[in-house]
């Protein structure tokens, strides 16, 4: 063995401490406030709603960014979405699974799109707009359509 030894007292407190409930406790908290504070970064806040359609007129977007609507829709709900932009853009419904984000709807490169979409789960949705380098200005509509009603 080679280095510098440290003497067997302060290595035993040493790893004593580091195992200690209250160690424990306080490098769980704050890994937890971390992750707290990452997951509340990248949601967008809740806009679609069964009771509020939106319907959006002149929504600039900067040079690589994006615009997100975002909401949650029960089982047997359908997003209708409908949309115009100056400049391409990529559209895409996606939600997150287990930290992986899976879109069942995208649109590359386009300048209007429209449909409904009919989630097979019930879940927080969002629809999404990024644009390219030369941004975009986006018109659009999206609203959440109740469970059809079988007859």
């Amino acid at each position: 063995m080679t280095g510098i030894a440290a003497p067997p007292g302060r290595v035993m407190a040493a790893a004593h401490h580091a195992r200690s409930p209250a160690a424990r406790c306080l490098r769980i908290g704050r890994l937890s406030l971390a992750l707290g504070v990452l997951s509340l970064a990248g949601c967008a806040p809740t806009t679609l709603t069964v009771t509020k359609a939106l319907a959006v007129e002149g929504r600039e977007i900067a040079p690589y960014e994006f615009h997100e609507e975002c909401g949650e829709i029960a089982a047997g709900e359908r997003i209708d979405f409908r949309f115009t932009a100056t400049r391409p853009v990529r559209f895409a419904i996606y939600y997150t699974d287990g930290g992986m984000r899976i879109a069942p709807v995208v649109r590359d490169d386009v300048t209007e799109g429209s449909g409904v979409f009919p989630p097979s789960v019930g879940r927080r949705y969002c629809a999404r707009w990024d644009v390219g380098r030369e941004g975009a200005i986006l018109d659009y509509r999206i609203r959440v359509l109740l469970p059809q009603r079988p007859g």
